[in-house]
């Protein structure tokens, strides 16, 4: 199976439009599968006398700048929307001919955005789970996956820890998701850069038959930059991309028997035996004769 690569810019670029820009060339470069935008408006996701309300009105940009950047991608590489809530839902909805949907954690139990996606939305329409007990999960795969919707409907899971760590991550969900027969991919929010953490996962995830990764891409590791936590860097996401292209091209062999590069190891690195002086035809061998080289 394929596994298919979700940029995710999240909110790395600190609101400013040009870093949007920025990180999108960088990604049709790489070659990834999908671009995400992430669409909210501060006032729709969080108290105005919350501590941290300030810093999200920082890094939010106006729809009139998004729509400025989706009509500019749309057609140059596979678009991702994700709405925080449901004024920018009706605001992706507008784009629903030419990307697709991902609806976040902040909005999957509004099931009246779900039922409309799913009437209005020609392409894919991702679902972020984190979060929710396993009996909501079930409840989101037996309320809306059915024979219908499977082909269009995407399960992610993997949520923003800050970073997140291995240990607390439910990736049994994966196995789950398979036997439901549903479409699901791994969303990593693990420590910066190639971490060891990160390193560790990959196999692993890969390992549960995922059908996407997503992973956040910053243009520069550091603390100044909103979710640099779980970012790798626009030189190290490319190098990400090509291993995941190198494991979606493997051919590995099902067959018990040597290949024909393999006999020609076994020539080279095996010992074979030598006569440790000249022997006469008919004349009876003594070990001692022998080397074995």
């Amino acid at each position: 199976m394929s596994v298919k690569i979700i940029t995710e810019i999240a909110s790395s670029h600190n609101g400013d439009p040009k870093i949007v820009d920025y990180l999108t060339r960088k990604h049709i470069s790489s070659k990834s599968h999908y671009l995400k935008y992430q669409i909210f408006k501060s006032s729709n996701l969080i108290n105005r006398k919350d501590k941290n309300f300030k810093k999200f009105k920082t890094i939010e940009i106006n729809y009139d700048i998004w729509k400025s950047l989706i009509n500019k991608y749309k057609k140059k590489t596979n678009l991702i929307l994700e709405a925080f809530d449901q004024e920018s839902y009706y605001f992706c909805r507008k784009f629903k001919k030419d990307v697709d949907l991902k609806i976040s954690t902040s909005e999957i139990d509004n099931f009246e955005i779900i039922e409309d996606a799913l009437k209005n939305f020609k392409g894919k329409i991702f679902l972020n789970v984190s979060g929710y007990d396993f009996s909501f999960i079930k409840k989101i795969i037996n309320n809306y996956f059915n024979n219908k919707t499977k082909k269009k409907l995407i399960i992610l899971y993997g949520y923003q820890g800050f970073p997140s760590k291995p240990k607390d991550l439910r990736l049994r969900l994966f196995d789950y998701f398979k036997n439901q027969k549903i479409t699901y991919g791994y969303s990593d929010h693990s420590h910066f850069g190639f971490s060891e953490d990160f390193l560790s996962l990959m196999p692993y995830v890969l390992e549960k038959k995922i059908s996407y990764f997503e992973k956040h891409i910053c243009k520069k590791i550091g603390k100044s930059t909103p979710d640099y936590i779980s970012s790798l860097n626009t030189k190290d996401f490319i190098k990400f991309v090509k291993i995941i292209s190198k494991y979606n091209e493997l051919k590995i062999s099902t067959n018990l028997k040597n290949s024909n590069a393999e006999k020609k190891y076994s020539k080279i690195m095996h010992k074979f035996a030598f006569a440790k002086r000249n022997i006469e035809s008919n004349e009876t061998l003594n070990k001692n004769d022998i080397i074995f080289l």
